[in-house]
């Protein structure tokens, strides 16, 4: 593994990194979700509560959700290579000659 260190002369500034987040370099492109006022509010306590943003609260969403798909993708996919296996053996005593 290469690590590639920068020279102080190269490296921005604290001050320089919050003008430049200000203006939009270092941030994610915002999109905006319409939500009936009582959900937001609802999303807002949620996030109050936890000690995060609203955004976030819906990023954390996301990512749980994402972790959760690929954990019922990966059983589903156990279980269907179970069924083929088991489905393999079945195939392979058509032939062995006992009824």
């Amino acid at each position: 593994m290469q690590l590639n260190y920068l020279k102080s002369s190269q490296m921005e500034s604290p001050l320089a990194l919050i003008k430049s987040a200000r203006l939009g370099r270092h941030m994610a492109e915002t999109a905006t979700i319409r939500v009936d006022r009582d959900v937001r509010d609802q999303l807002a306590r949620a996030a109050e509560r936890n000690g995060v943003s609203l955004a976030g609260l819906l990023r954390r969403y996301a990512r749980e959700q994402m972790i959760e798909s690929e954990r019922v993708a990966r059983t589903q996919a156990d279980q269907i290579s179970g069924v083929r296996a088991e489905q393999d053996d079945w195939d392979s005593s058509v032939g062995d000659g006992i009824a």
